[in-house]
């Protein structure tokens, strides 16, 4: 399995924030991008309007995990953000929007169009992590970007034996 955290900066990591909506989330986090000039604009836009037609909220246990991304359009430089939250946010999910999911964790993917073709290994990636109720419960006690990525990598590793 490849290793994708390089692509996990820790400017990249929001930790327990208060946002109460998934639109709040995905501004946040979209900006992120957007500061760095990583992204073209309207990267934001277009990733709130992806998970409005395509919801990425995933029931996992002990609490739901979205993995939104956009368009690699707008992407000009791979990366993934993180984003812990204070409380559950309601995302619908996956392959059934009718369902919401409370999520406290969002990991967002952003990959330009020439790098597409990896966005399904990184998916598989990060379902092994979340997939791993430890790796879970360990993000949710990480009280700083350095111990998220810290957790990504340990956990990475321990997977791939």
């Amino acid at each position: 399995m490849l290793n994708w955290i390089p692509w996990l900066r820790p400017e990249r990591i929001l930790i327990a924030r208060p946002y109460t909506s998934t639109t709040e989330i995905l501004d946040a986090m979209g900006g992120l991008f957007e500061e760095n000039v990583d992204v073209r604009p309207g990267y934001t836009q277009a990733l709130i309007h992806r998970e409005q037609a395509f919801p990425t909220g995933l029931p996992t246990e002990p609490y739901g995990v979205a993995i939104p991304h956009a368009d690699g359009e707008y992407v000009l430089r791979p990366g993934l953000a993180v984003c812990t939250l204070k409380r559950a946010v309601p995302f619908r999910e996956m392959g059934n929007p009718q369902n919401v999911i409370g999520v406290k964790l969002a990991i967002l993917i952003a990959l330009p169009l020439a790098q597409q073709t990896a966005q399904v290994n990184v998916l598989q990636w990060l379902l092994s992590l979340i997939q791993h109720q430890p790796f879970l419960e360990d993000i949710a006690q990480c009280g700083q970007p350095s111990q998220v990525l810290q957790v990504f990598q340990d956990y990475s590793q321990t997977l791939a034996q």
